[in-house]
């Protein structure tokens, strides 16, 4: 069974509109998303039976099951009962065409979320420029290059929106909240080694929602080290903070560098 990351995910979740292919009822909760094939993955252990679908639905010879051509976000409901049928070639041809036409979309935004996941390597090129004791006309002009690049990082982190979601609200809701907090800020603390600060949480919905910014998030550490460790928590939003805030995070990054050194 094919696996897909949290930024597939995340990418599928959103090129469908969070909501569901086969009823257009929205998914709320990436947590609650199915990933659904149109053709069903099963095909994959039965070559001959393969070979014969994509001759009589007039597919590609190279048609790849998990490509993003064949995948659709659906509600739980839906994706148990299409479960591995194959319907009629009309139908199933017009869902190929609509996810072919979503197929650049989900590609755009995984790069896109992939580019913003990309860690800096700003402060590493800063300090080693500034080991040495006399600098070169052109290591002079590297510098202002590098510090002009770390400005802009300062100013405009990455931020990630986490969420996690409680059945039941009761009078605890707010204790349990803050539990939340302290367990995804040990989590980053724990897995990650770059500059992080929360920018805001939200304890109006079903459950829980915090905003973090951070600096120098370098993708392989994120993907490697804190994504198995994320649990419960979903992934619902990958942006930069300039543009959701409309505002600098330098007073953000300076006060945590602040009491960092207090």
């Amino acid at each position: 069974m094919a696996k897909f990351s949290q930024i597939e995910k995340l990418a599928i979740w959103n090129a469908y509109k969070r909501k569901c292919f086969y009823c257009d009822i929205p998914i709320p909760r990436i947590s609650n998303m199915h990933i659904e094939h149109i053709f069903p993955e099963s095909l994959a252990n039965k070559p001959q039976k393969f070979k014969e679908i994509k001759s009589q639905y007039d597919l590609p010879v190279d048609f790849d099951l998990n490509a993003y051509y064949n995948l659709v976000c659906s509600c739980s409901s839906d994706n148990w009962r299409k479960s591995n049928k194959i319907r009629e070639k009309n139908v199933m041809l017009t869902y190929y065409s609509i996810a072919k036409e979503k197929e650049i979309i989900i590609k755009n935004l995984v790069k896109e979320y992939k580019n913003k996941l990309t860690g800096s390597k700003t402060l590493v090129s800063i300090r080693s420029i500034l080991e040495r004791k006399f600098l070169m006309p052109k290591e002079v002009v590297d510098l202002v290059h590098i510090t002009e690049e770390m400005v802009k990082e300062v100013n405009n982190p990455l931020t990630i929106t986490f969420t996690i979601y409680k059945e039941e609200l009761d009078e605890i809701f707010y204790e349990w909240c803050d539990k939340c907090l302290d367990d995804i800020t040990i989590r980053i603390q724990n897995n990650l080694s770059c500059l992080f600060a929360i920018c805001e949480d939200n304890r109006n919905g079903e459950g829980y929602g915090v905003r973090i910014a951070f600096w120098g998030l370098d993708q392989q550490e994120f993907n490697e080290n804190l994504g198995p460790k994320l649990l419960d928590w979903d992934i619902v939003e990958i942006m930069d903070f300039k543009s959701f805030y409309q505002r600098s995070a330098a007073d953000l990054f300076f006060n945590l560098e602040s009491d960092k050194d207090g």
